[in-house]
């Protein structure tokens, strides 16, 4: 997958550095295996580099000519709206229905669920078949 087809699927994330999008892109070619995604590798690797660059974004980057800008990309919780305060605006999700009980690392963005559940899917673990290897 290219910084060009990543950014058309992905365009909330234009605005990083080139560098780090295709640090991330360059991990998930060593992380995303096609034997095990077939043919939705490249969403795969998508997901986890969207998954990381909103992640370890800061609200902080840097322009090109070393200034920093600011704004982020929302990565923040997701799901039904559990309690809410008007006064000094607050908000919270009940966000046991939109994650998974055991993604850890993986529920902090909606694009690590989403990674998370393409995992899961495409699960594809070591077996052993159990019986004699000989005939007597």
């Amino acid at each position: 997958m290219t910084i060009e087809e990543f950014l058309k699927v992905f365009p909330e994330f234009s605005d990083h550095p080139a560098a780090r999008v295709e640090f991330f892109l360059s991990e998930a070619d060593n992380q995303i295996s096609p034997k095990r995604f077939g043919a939705s590798t490249n969403f795969g690797k998508a997901l986890f580099t969207a998954h990381n660059l909103a992640c370890l974004d800061n609200g902080q980057r840097v322009n090109s000519d070393g200034s920093i800008s600011t704004g982020k990309v929302s990565g923040g919780a997701t799901g039904a709206i559990a309690s809410k305060t008007v006064g000094s605006v607050s908000v919270s999700y009940d966000t046991g229905s939109t994650s998974f009980s055991d993604a850890g690392y993986w529920n902090a963005t909606p694009y690590g669920r989403q990674f998370w559940d393409l995992l899961k899917r495409y699960r594809r673990l070591p077996f052993t078949v159990v019986g004699r290897t000989s005939w007597p």
